[in-house]
């Protein structure tokens, strides 16, 4: 790793939750006798080894995290990924990770994650407040899943969207509805009852292909009901 690559993983490692109360020296010196950068094209799949689960920064670039062909999320400049399956004992993951943009990543193998949070004790508080608060949301997930309607489950997949367009509105690229539906769990009837539901209210735009967040207040409400 050259040395514009660790400064640049050291300064965005700072700054995320996991890693604040790290010393900056003692960070660069484990990253560069165990991590690995990797390269890759837009398509590509992210892919760290299945032999040693790592946690992933990315350094550069852009990424989707998918379900099938359905985008959860999307990853920017100095987002952290994998934390959860890092201690899994899983060989694969219930998602995938595929640039967006010709994208650099860091990993941070289990073995260094490990030896990091042993020499110091906020790194492995701050990675249990990070799954504590993962168990919440999924919980929120699940109860959102069973127990809503369909438009409450589709405001709640709306809300959780991390994608943000040129207005910073949140929204959902929906390239197949059919797609979405499965992926909510109900028919695609009752999907677009809901989104057309949302429209009349004022709560989502949908332009193309992406159902845009236009009064987040209004989803909220709804998916309380």
């Amino acid at each position: 790793m050259n040395q514009q690559d660790m400064n640049k993983a050291v300064a965005l490692l700072l700054q995320t939750k996991l890693f604040e109360s790290a010393d900056a020296a003692a960070l660069r010196q484990r990253l560069e006798s165990g991590s690995v950068i990797a390269v890759y094209a837009r398509g590509d799949a992210f892919a760290g080894s299945k032999a040693d689960p790592a946690i992933g920064l990315l350094l550069s670039g852009k990424a989707n995290v998918k379900k099938g062909r359905a985008v959860i999320s999307t990853l920017e400049k100095g987002a952290l990924f994998g934390a959860v399956t890092l201690y899994a004992g899983k060989p694969e993951s219930a998602t995938q990770i595929t640039a967006v943009s010709a994208s650099r990543v860091l990993y941070i193998p289990r073995k260094l994650m490990s030896a990091l949070m042993a020499e110091n004790s906020r790194i492995a508080e701050n990675y249990i407040a990070y799954l504590s608060e993962r168990i919440y949301f999924l919980t929120d997930k699940i109860r959102a899943f069973t127990a809503g309607s369909a438009e409450s489950r589709l405001a709640s997949r709306l809300a959780d969207s991390n994608e943000k367009d040129e207005l910073s509105r949140k929204f959902v690229t929906a390239n197949n509805l059919s797609l979405l539906a499965r992926e909510l769990d109900i028919g695609r009837a009752s999907l677009y009852r809901a989104l057309d539901y949302f429209e009349t209210t004022g709560a989502i735009l949908r332009e193309g292909k992406r159902i845009i967040i236009t009064d987040e207040a209004k989803l909220t409400i709804n998916n309380k009901n």
